[in-house]
């Protein structure tokens, strides 16, 4: 229908909102498991460092050019630019499938007793 010149497309941002949410507050989270789906002992969505190793793995831009088919805006706000509570301030986060290590908590070392 784009190419049709007897039609005209108009298109804008709209103010639908997706976002991904972590169950950071709780210590024991039932949504966090092991890869055999057992609870974990310890939340790792508490720790920032794995939040935003998350954040960075999401391809924002990806999500826009192949599932919003360029008809949205990559943004780390809860609301779009044009909504009250949007803070110009934040800046999208890049993406990276493989962040640096420094996003990770260190894994606890085991000492091997002679």
């Amino acid at each position: 229908m784009r190419q049709d010149p007897k039609l005209s497309f108009f298109s804008k941002i709209s103010h639908r909102v997706i976002y991904l949410f972590f169950d950071a507050k709780r210590d024991k989270s039932p949504y966090v498991t092991t890869k055999e789906g057992a609870p974990m002992d310890k939340n790792p969505l508490k720790d920032a460092r794995v939040r935003n190793a998350i954040s960075m793995a999401i391809n924002r831009q990806g999500i826009k050019d192949r599932l919003m088919e360029g008809l949205s805006e990559p943004t780390n706000n809860l609301v779009p630019p044009t909504l009250f509570g949007y803070n110009p301030n934040l800046k999208t986060v890049k993406y990276d499938p493989r962040p640096p290590r420094s996003c990770w908590p260190r894994r606890a070392t085991r000492t091997a007793s002679a």
